[in-house]
Formats: C-alpha cells, structure tokens, sequence
C-alpha cells in the first residue's frame, strides 16, 4: 500500500500537487509564441553582397602579394647587380695599388 502510494506521487504532474500557500499566483506564465524580430539590414546587405566582396578581397589580396614578391624579387636582382658592380670596383683598386696585374675573381655564385 505505502509503495503503491509513493509511485502514485512520483508520477502526478505538478500543476495537481498539493500547495502550501494560499494565494494564487497573480500572473500566471504565459507561453506565447513571439514575433521573430525583422531580419536586420545588415544581414540582408551581406547576403546579397558577401560573397562578390569576398571574392573581389580575395582577388585584390593575391594581386597585391604577386606585386610584392615581383618587386621583391626585382629589388634582389638589382641589389646583387650594384654588389658585384662594387665588387669588381674594389678588386681593380686593390691591383692598382699593389700593383698586380691579375687578382682571381669569383662571382657571387661560386662563393655560396
């Protein structure tokens, strides 16, 4: 009896379970289905846009970077030329001033 009693309580619901105040409650929860708010300009903007300005970023960054590295890459050629080009200044004032005719020369790449 005392079992059957304990199991009938587990599984009442709880708006038929004894209360112990007297008052009710004065505003009952509501659950009401809200409005979704209105989707946001901004969202709507990149929606449409997003992925042609991701594109063009994307494109502009590469061109940017293949730009970089040509001049880079231009600006190292230019560097060696003036080295060697003052290399070979320095070894001619060397023969000068002592006086021999022939100094061994190595380029930039036997050197590596």
């Amino acid at each position: 009896m005392l079992a059957a009693r304990i199991a009938t309580r587990a599984f009442r619901a709880p708006h038929t379970m004894r209360r112990f105040n007297s008052t009710q409650p004065k505003h009952p929860p509501q659950f009401e289905a809200a409005a979704p708010p209105p989707p946001s300009r901004h969202i709507g903007f990149y929606k449409t846009y997003g992925r042609a300005l991701s594109k063009v970023l994307l494109m502009t960054f590469t061109v940017y970077q293949g730009l970089h590295l040509l001049w880079w890459s231009l600006e190292n050629k230019d560097s060696q030329t003036s080295k060697q080009a003052e290399i070979a200044r320095l070894e001619n004032e060397v023969a000068n001033v002592s006086g021999v005719k022939e100094v061994p020369r190595m380029s930039l790449e036997e050197k590596k």
